[in-house]
């Protein structure tokens, strides 16, 4: 009788060939599992050089994104008692909080052949010359690169090497910062590299013994260093940027540089991070499309006003210069010294916005919600009976900039639709809504911070009118630039003719006059106007191969006026050619901004969807 196979003592056919595969599948398990571990080893932060080049080579080409280590560096770092694992974990940790794949590689060779992708150079102070010549060969023909800190000052041996690696990829290093009392990044809005981070948000950078690296302060520049007030200081006033990007004409490539080392932002990821996602997106030549933040694409939006109490009747000399120079104030006034000048308020009503400043000069915060309901409706009755109605006398500035969430609630219960606020408020430079938002987006509460040194701060330190008139122009000059919204807010009893603050005036008005194509120059109830009116325009879009389909939904009542888009390009000089996808819809104006930005401007827009292809 035959046999049957698998009977013991009997070999099995089956089983002997599956020995034989056994170590051919343990190595491949092996393999895997260490594939696995060497491509996930940099995101938990357990890299290892020595082992990664392995992966370096499988996954280098096929990564969007590449983080360069070097040994020059790392060397570098271990020979002055440093770390640079650790000083390059930040990275790691982005890209896998992002769940983005990225490669890293200890090994150059493949750079070659790369292409569309992102080269991450984190603070690789010491590169070889043939590490620079291979850098620049990749950016030259196209790579994008984005370096931190002072990469490249250092030769391999330990030498210095200078600042010319950095001035070859597009950066005029001034120096360092010796300075501790700048230590935020004040970013510029609606950038290539800071579309979606707020005009003017300050950043803190955490102390660090890598100094900030800084660059010369031009168009190029996404971000600023400042202190807590939002200034640069006199030593750095010409040289303080940090956040620099560039792509020259031709084919080279794209370029972002940070002045500072990851350990500057280790502890800030959540603040830090959009503006790494702007950075990168730009980088990949990614098109993106935002809305302006102002009407027309202004670049930044200026507003005075003046707290009206003691000293009332100097209004009417703001109100004359104010009306020669063909600029907006808004008087925000105290309703118990209104009363006694009803003749003047009424003159002022003639011309300006008019807004409250409460009943009498004591501050809201603390106390009870039915002491500040009362006081908020004695306000509303006394202008009422001064000037009549008016449903567009709906803003408030606090005395004393003292208020409290109570206040917000009174405000927002009695009509009240914005107020102008103390600049410890918030990090940026334009306008929020307070929390909590009401349903009815028209009902909320929206606030505009004084981000601007008021004459109380400034008469603090000068009398002297010219001292006095450099710092309202080095105010706004920083605005601008940031592009956020400037509220300069000075005092009636401040203003008598002879003071320092009225003879400063009339040359800062001037100055304003001359930056009228940079700056939307209105009073602050236009500001919230238009604050609510561009909220209800939300924006979406949808990459397809070189093209961009965009859709556009305007919500509410009423049309938004003056909308215009911002078009970040993929390419240097590439004009946006914009098609409706619905028959009907308006056909948009396109103009260059500069080469690597154009507007696409919407002079009036109804409620309602609106679909158009961008094609690059």
């Amino acid at each position: 009788m035959a046999k049957k196979a698998g009977r013991a003592g009997v070999p099995d056919p089956g089983r002997r060939g599956a020995r034989k595969a056994l170590p051919t599948v343990l190595t491949l398990c092996i393999a895997l599992a260490a594939l696995i571990y060497f491509t996930a080893a940099p995101l938990l932060g357990n890299f290892q050089p020595m082992f990664h080049r392995l992966v370096s080579a499988l996954s280098f080409s096929k990564s969007g994104y590449v983080i360069y280590l070097s040994e020059n560096t790392a060397a570098h770092f271990r020979a002055v008692g440093g770390n640079y694992e650790l000083l390059a974990s930040p990275w790691h940790n982005y890209f896998a909080a992002r769940k983005i794949p990225v490669a890293t590689v200890t090994d150059l060779a493949d750079l070659s052949t790369a292409s569309q992708t992102t080269l991450i150079l984190p603070s690789a102070v010491s590169l070889s010359a043939k590490e620079r010549e291979q850098i620049l060969e990749f950016n030259h023909r196209g790579g994008s690169v984005l370096s931190s800190w002072a990469t490249g000052t250092w030769s391999a041996p330990g030498q210095w090497a200078g600042w010319d690696f950095l001035s070859n990829l597009g950066g005029t290093v001034l120096g360092d910062s010796t300075t501790s009392a700048s230590t935020f990044l004040m970013v510029r809005g609606e950038t290539p590299v800071s579309f979606s981070v707020g005009a003017g948000t300050r950043i803190s950078l955490s102390p660090s013994a890598e100094k900030i690296l800084l660059f010369k302060a031009d168009e190029s520049s996404a971000g600023r260093l400042v202190n807590w007030d939002r200034l640069t200081e006199p030593a750095i006033s010409e040289k303080n940027s940090i956040v620099q990007f560039s792509e020259p004409p031709g084919k080279k490539g794209r370029v972002v540089l940070f002045g500072f080392s990851e350990n500057s932002w280790a502890n800030t990821s959540d603040r830090i991070y959009p503006l790494l996602d702007d950075c990168l997106s730009w980088l990949m030549r990614r098109p993106v499309i935002v809305r302006a933040t102002w009407p027309d694409a202004y670049p930044a939006a200026q507003v005075i006003e003046m707290d009206t109490e003691e000293g009332f009747a100097t209004a009417e000399d703001l109100s004359a210069l104010a009306r020669a120079k063909n600029i907006p104030v808004s008087f925000f006034v105290l309703t118990s010294v209104a009363k006694k000048y009803p003749d003047v308020l009424r003159r002022l009503n003639e011309h300006h916005e008019i807004a409250y400043h409460g009943d009498v000069h004591d501050g809201f915060k603390g106390q009870t919600a039915a002491l500040q309901t009362k006081r908020v409706q004695a306000m509303q009755d006394d202008l009422r009976v001064l000037l009549g109605p008016n449903p567009e006398r709906v803003g408030f500035r606090p005395p004393k900039e003292e208020y409290d969430a109570t206040t917000q609630a009174v405000l927002q219960e009695n009509g009240i639709r914005y107020a102008v606020i103390d600049p410890n408020s918030t990090d940026g430079r334009l306008p929020f809504l307070f929390k909590p938002v009401n349903p009815d987006p028209e009902k909320s509460l929206l606030a505009l911070a004084r981000t601007q040194r008021d004459d109380l701060n400034l008469l603090g330190a000068t009398k002297d009118p010219v001292v006095l008139e450099k710092a309202l122009i080095e105010d706004l000059d920083v605005v601008v630039e940031s592009g956020g919204l400037a509220v300069l807010s000075v005092h009636s009893q401040n203003y008598s003719r002879e003071s320092p603050l009225a003879k400063a005036m009339p040359y800062f008005m001037s100055y304003l006059n001359t930056l009228r194509s940079q700056i939307w120059l209105t009073d602050t109830g236009s500001v919230a106007r238009w604050w609510r009116a561009r909220s209800r325009v939300s924006l979406s879009t949808v990459t397809r191969g070189d093209n961009v389909e965009l859709n556009m939904t305007v919500g509410g009542q009423g049309r938004v006026e003056q909308l215009a888009l911002i078009v970040m390009t993929p390419e240097h000089g590439a004009a946006p050619r914009v098609s409706a996808l619905k028959v009907g819809l308006p056909t948009p104006a396109i103009e260059m901004m500069d080469p690597l930005r154009y507007r696409i401007n919407f002079p009036s827009l109804a409620p309602g969807n609106y679909s158009y292809q961008v094609i690059f």
